[in-house]
């Protein structure tokens, strides 16, 4: 099903002239396909930037200082934007390099054109709607150690997942085997040997990572 899943969220797109089972066309949508289809390239950073209907484009060569890009016939529509997607996304890419990402994001909401920063890793700490949903948390070990993880991002009504420590190496170990049909003796031997380990972690270096001594 993840397979299947992929192909069909994949295909709305790309399946393109495939979708004309009389006279099939290439598959593979233009518009996605060309090189220049990505993250814009600012003065200071990268940008996610969408103008998209006849409107967005006029708008954005206008108010980028272009207005003779607004008028020129191969942007004119969809059709003529498509046709001359790779000219139309390199231009473009030469346009935003001219100015720091804050420009360019109060430009289109100025204009109403989708657009949003990319953020960097050490951006994301910061980020306003990963700190309004509390994205990061705070876990303490039982050795008193503090750590800060990221929380399951998938939150259901009447379910959720917390964040926890994990388990110490051989935190669960007598429990294990005696629910693998080993009696206490057994289980005692083992330890003892020093075939199974049972012990209390002393110190921690990373969530999901434990150690004893």
């Amino acid at each position: 099903p993840m397979f299947e899943s992929m192909a069909s969220f994949l295909l709305i797109e790309h399946y393109y002239g495939r979708h004309l089972a009389e006279q099939p066309a290439p598959i593979g949508y233009p518009r996605a396909t060309t090189p220049w289809r990505k993250p814009y390239q600012t003065a200071d950073g990268h940008l996610c930037l969408m103008p998209y209907t006849d409107a967005h484009w006029r708008d954005f060569f206008i108010a980028s200082g272009h207005p003779e890009l607004a008028g020129d016939a191969r942007f004119q529509d969809i059709a003529a934007r498509t046709r001359h997607i790779e000219t139309l996304y390199e231009l473009t890419g030469r346009i935003v390099r001219q100015h720091d990402t804050a420009h360019w994001l109060a430009l289109c909401e100025r204009v109403q054109i989708p657009a949003a920063p990319v953020n960097r890793l050490e951006d994301l700490e910061q980020d306003p709607h990963l700190q309004s949903v509390d994205f990061f948390q705070t876990l303490e070990s039982p050795a008193g150690h503090r750590y800060r993880s990221p929380r399951n991002p998938v939150r259901l009504q009447r379910s959720e997942v917390a964040a926890v420590m994990p388990p110490a190496l051989g935190q669960h170990t007598r429990e294990v085997l005696l629910q693998a049909g080993l009696d206490e003796a057994a289980v005692a031997q083992l330890l003892d040997s020093g075939a199974a380990r049972q012990a209390a972690p002393t110190f921690s270096t990373a969530p999901g990572i434990s150690h004893d001594r």
